[in-house]
This record gives C-alpha cells, structure tokens and sequence, in this order.
C-alpha cells in the first residue's frame, strides 16, 4: 500500500469518526515520517507475543527435567517429590523400630552385638530424615525460582 493509499484509508476513518483528530494527526504523522505501518507494527508485536511464548514452553521444558532430579522412587517404584513430613514421619517409625528391636534383643539375652542393630536403625532413621529433608527444601526452592521466572515472564505478556 502506496503512503497516498494510507493517508487516504486514514482520511476516511477520520470522516467517518473512528479516529479522532488527535489519533488522525499521530497515524498522518507516522505514515509521512516513514514510521512502522500498522501491519508491521502488529507483526512486531506477534513476533514478541511468540518470543515469549516460546520462553514459557522451554522454562517450562526445563522445569520438567530439573523436577525428575528431586523426585524419590518408592518401595514398589511409584515416583514422588520428598517432603519434611514425609521424611521426619520416616524417620520417626524406623527410630521407634530401633528402639522396639533394641528393647526386645536386650530382654532375649541376645548377645551384645544385637541390641547395638537398633542403633544402626535409628541412625539411618535421623540421616534419612535429615537427607529426605535437606532434599525436600532444595526442591521447594527450585520451584520457587521456577515460579518467579514463570510469573516474570507472564508479566511481560499482559
């Protein structure tokens, strides 16, 4: 479309009422100025819509993997994401089974050696608790990260 074609299209709308004689004057001033038409104006604006658009779909692509890092497989190989509860309820059942163990190998007359089993189960009790914790905050501040990344990036669509 010629610069007479689009001064004429704007004129028209003018007449009509569409544009107002402040929107008429910018629109003339742009189109005689050799300023971005409004067709290039909307291109730019799709390639930016679709910029962060794909900016979404890849953060969101990497959330996924660094995800499956944090997650935990389970007795039957069922997948879940750790938490403190999950991890100090753990641990609290593999301790009180280390004392029941130590309790009853000391009341049998078990050798020396057997009461000391309970030991080691609540040892692994506090270290996995103490792990699945530790593994539980990493994940929720990862998600945390992802998140503001994510809502930065949906700001700057509106």
């Amino acid at each position: 479309m010629s610069i007479v074609d689009e001064l004429k299209q704007l004129q028209d709308l003018h007449d009509h009422g569409t544009l107002t004689d402040e929107e008429f004057a910018e629109a003339k001033a742009r189109i005689i100025s050799g300023g971005p038409s409004d067709q290039q104006v909307q291109i730019a604006s799709l390639q930016r819509e679709q910029s962060l658009a794909n900016q979404l779909a890849e953060l969101d692509r990497s959330w996924e993997i660094e995800r499956e890092q944090y997650m935990m497989t389970g007795r039957y190989g069922r997948r879940y994401l750790p938490t403190t509860g999950g991890s100090v309820v753990g641990a609290i059942v593999i301790a009180v089974f280390g004392l029941f163990w130590m309790v009853m190998a000391s009341q049998t007359g078990a050798p020396g050696i057997f009461p000391l089993f309970g030991v080691i189960f609540i040892v692994v009790g506090v270290g996995s608790a103490l792990s699945g914790s530790g593994k539980a905050q990493q994940y929720r501040e990862a998600e945390s990260r992802y998140q503001s990344r994510r809502a930065e990036l949906t700001s700057r669509r509106q």
